[in-house]
């Protein structure tokens, strides 16, 4: 998500709203990878490592842009036009539940050897959002 290019104070709502649009467009993604991974059905646990690797290094990105969006909920809440706080509570709802969707399709179709690193880094990803969801909801 592009919160991190959105201004402390003064955003526009064209800003916000593409903020909207980039997370529809990863819940999309991930939606379709969860659907993509279960069609496919098991990888090998080479592939299964770089799989997990490549979200492990994602990450910290996620946690960054979840903290800017906390941070920012002001100048969200400032906009003229309202509702912004809920249409991005919706959103990090369902970035959590296609986060969650993915790394459980994942979690399904990886060799016994990696279903605990996949489990936890699901886990992971889920409870980080929990804290904007908690902002967000208030």
């Amino acid at each position: 998500m592009q919160s991190w290019r959105f201004p402390p104070s003064n955003g526009s709502v064209d800003d916000a709203l593409a903020i909207h649009a980039d997370a529809t467009s990863i819940i999309n993604t991930l939606n379709t990878a969860a659907s993509d991974v279960e069609s496919t059905g098991e990888f090998s646990e080479d592939d299964d490592t770089a799989i997990l690797s490549a979200i492990e290094t994602s990450v910290s990105t996620v946690l960054g842009s979840l903290l800017d969006i906390i941070d920012k909920k002001p100048a969200f809440e400032a906009l003229p036009i309202c509702g912004f706080s809920m249409l991005f509570l919706q959103d990090l709802k369902n970035l959590q539940n296609a986060s969650v969707g993915f790394g459980n399709a994942l979690i399904n179709t990886a060799p016994g050897t990696l279903v605990a690193n996949f489990t936890e880094l699901t886990n992971n990803i889920s409870a980080a959002f929990e804290p904007a969801i908690t902002v967000y909801s208030s």
